[in-house]
């Protein structure tokens, strides 16, 4: 059996583990890298290595976690190198252990325009590397400058955690005419506000906004403080682990998300609607992509549509259980399992398995 070392390079500044990930809020970059590194792990002859910010050495479901600052010459030979967002990881893992001769892979979780490339100094180790480009969505790939020298260009959409998909989901609607929006801020969250106070709020006096994300702006609201927000319902729940957004996400009735240029994936959109929780948004960057209009959720076509198409799910309960139930038949085409094979098919392309 052949021998495969991965190794994968993670671009934040997140002090995290495999261990530590169930309690404490992660972002979509962290939590994949923990999701990708498990399920290669299980490829008979695979061994995964996460170089990132832990603090001490650690092993956990057959991945070892490393701090890339304590690399060195005696560091495992790897056959294929993930780098997250940035490659001029590739090049500080090659001065640490000596090592280049690796298939590397560049997985993009943000736009990343030539101008910026040029701008972080990222153009060049491009160049040096050409490796294999991992897009998230069609629209990530598409809206990529075709300038950028990629060796091989694949689109891999991220899988969802089996905690997510695990997550018992009650039959039944758990709270009324509840609504929510997970995501940064800047990602629509005051035209959501906006739609809210002008149409949904001012014509169902009962029902729920609940806003999970991290310290939004006064322009983020809205330019609505909380106290007044809280008026309409809206309540500002700030950002939560894992297992706490699958607990409030089982209890709301809808995911209210634009979208935005940004937007490369929207984890939150496949993880709610896995959750039979139906998504409405306006289709914006890769959402078009997340969700089945009609089905899974709604595609609306203006402002007042999306106030609209909310409303309905709201209120009209056979529409939301008949939702609710097609969501749910996603989920197993949504694990990660399923995007194992896309990931090992790039080393047996190039040639290295």
């Amino acid at each position: 059996m052949t021998k495969i070392h991965c190794v994968i390079l993670d671009c934040t500044s997140t002090i995290y583990n495999a261990i530590t990930a169930s309690s404490q809020p992660l972002g979509g970059i962290e939590r994949t890298i923990i999701a990708l590194s498990k399920i290669l792990s299980s490829s008979p002859g695979w061994t995964v290595t996460v170089c990132n910010k832990t603090p001490e050495p650690t092993t956990c479901d057959n991945v070892t976690w490393t701090n890339m600052d304590k690399i060195g010459g005696n560091f495992p030979a790897a056959q294929m190198v993930i780098a997250c967002n940035d490659p001029n990881l590739f090049d500080q893992y090659k001065k640490k252990t000596g090592q280049g001769d690796f298939l590397p892979v560049l997985w993009l979780h943000n736009l990343l325009p030539f101008e910026k490339a040029l701008r972080k100094g990222r153009f060049f180790p491009l160049l040096r590397w050409k490796p294999v480009g991992v897009f998230l969505s069609i629209y990530h790939n598409n809206i990529t400058s075709r300038f950028l020298p990629f060796g091989k260009r694949v689109v891999i959409p991220h899988g969802i955690e089996d905690s997510v998909l695990d997550f018992p989901v009650p039959d039944e609607i758990q709270n009324e005419k509840t609504a929510c929006f997970i995501s940064q801020a800047y990602r629509g969250l005051a035209q959501v506000i906006r739609m809210w106070k002008s149409v949904i709020f001012a014509e169902i006096s009962d029902a729920r906004l609940e806003v999970y994300c991290a310290n939004p702006s006064a322009d983020d609201l809205d330019n609505t403080s909380v106290e007044e927000l809280k008026k309409k319902n809206v309540n500002i729940m700030g950002r939560k682990s894992r297992n706490e957004l699958n607990e409030s996400l089982s209890k709301v009735r809808v995911l209210l998300i634009p979208g935005h240029k940004d937007e490369t994936y929207c984890l939150s959109a496949t993880e709610s609607i896995a959750l039979g929780v139906p998504v409405v948004t306006m289709g914006v960057g890769a959402l078009a992509e997340r969700v089945e209009d009609g089905r899974t959720g709604f595609i609306a076509t203006s402002e007042e549509d999306f106030a609209e198409k909310t409303k309905q799910l709201l209120t009209d309960d056979a529409l939301w259980r008949d939702m609710h139930q097609t969501c749910l038949k996603t989920r197993e085409s949504c694990r990660w399992k399923a995007r194992k094979d896309q990931w090992t098919k790039l080393l047996e392309d190039h040639g290295k398995y």
